[in-house]
């Protein structure tokens, strides 16, 4: 960790190293002892915990990952400082901040939410209901879901990946929101739905609370029904709020990653420049579709 990227954070008790920049993407809590508290899994946040050998230090580190959690992680990191600045023993900094954290996870209305979260967790259930789920089984099909278990594509199983875009009907672009989504040794797919909004009153439209019942209801494995329970605590499924995001499925379609692919990957990105999502025009992948 570098003294001029980081910096310590104010006059608070417990040592948090921040960005110099005030831009808190990631940070650091470095203590004299490891948390109790087992490491939380995150989809949007890395959280890690490692020992450092030469002043026998534990270092705590969160890493956003997903930029369109931006205005939350900031939320946390703030509060999370605020919360912990009247604690005098850094001891108690590693379990305190975790602690911490699952609360603030537990705690985030579905108001704070965008519509366009709620899309994409939508596009990644049917895709997990039609395809995954059939395909490899209930418990490796939810391991492979790195909303259950961290990973920096939406399925990560065996030799391939899965990275699902969900889209209105009628849009020329899908967004990579960040340079790992396509980054992988592995040959891959990128699978794009399209949706287009409808109501309740259509016998073939879908909601989250209809998927996450649907789902649930059909798993047979506890694990599986706990792990699919754990990826989906974070948006206090089933709710009355997602019934008025209601939508009609109007296609699928199954794009082959491969090097020749067009993506945008952390070392194409010359130093100095800061690229956190870019866009892939749909028209120009017809190559890639998989029949």
């Amino acid at each position: 960790m570098s003294e001029q990227l980081y910096r310590r954070l104010g006059d608070h008790p417990l040592e948090f190293m921040i960005p110099s920049n005030n831009y808190i993407s990631e940070f650091f809590l470095i203590s004299p002892c490891q948390s109790t508290i087992k490491i939380p899994i995150a989809k949007a946040i890395n959280i890690t915990q490692g020992h450092r050998v030469e002043d026998n230090k534990w270092i705590i580190h969160f890493k956003l990952i997903d930029s369109t959690f931006a205005k939350y992680f900031d939320e946390f990191c703030r509060k999370l400082f605020e919360s912990t600045a009247s604690i005098s023993d850094e001891y108690k900094g590693p379990d305190a901040v975790l602690v911490f954290f699952n609360d603030w996870k537990k705690m985030l209305s579905t108001e704070n939410i965008r519509k366009e979260d709620i899309q994409g967790v939508i596009g990644e259930l049917l895709f997990l209901k039609r395809y995954m789920i059939p395909t490899y089984g209930e418990i490796d099909a939810l391991s492979s879901w790195t909303r259950a278990n961290y990973g920096k594509q939406d399925f990560i199983i065996k030799y391939t990946w899965y990275e699902i875009k969900t889209v209105r009907v009628g849009a020329l672009e899908a967004t990579i929101s960040s340079l790992e989504q396509l980054d992988n040794p592995n040959d891959g797919h990128l699978i794009i739905i399209k949706l287009q909004e409808s109501t309740t009153a259509s016998s073939t439209s879908v909601n989250l609370n209809m998927l996450y019942k649907m789902i649930h209801g059909g798993l047979i494995e506890p694990f599986a029904r706990m792990m699919f329970e754990n990826a989906l605590e974070i948006y206090n499924v089933p709710n009355k709020e997602y019934d008025g995001l209601t939508f009609e499925v109007i296609g699928i379609d199954n794009y082959t990653v491969t090097d020749a692919f067009p993506k945008l990957l952390p070392g194409d990105v010359p130093k100095g420049i800061d690229v956190k999502q870019y866009s892939i025009i749909i028209d120009t992948i017809d190559e890639f579709k998989e029949s």
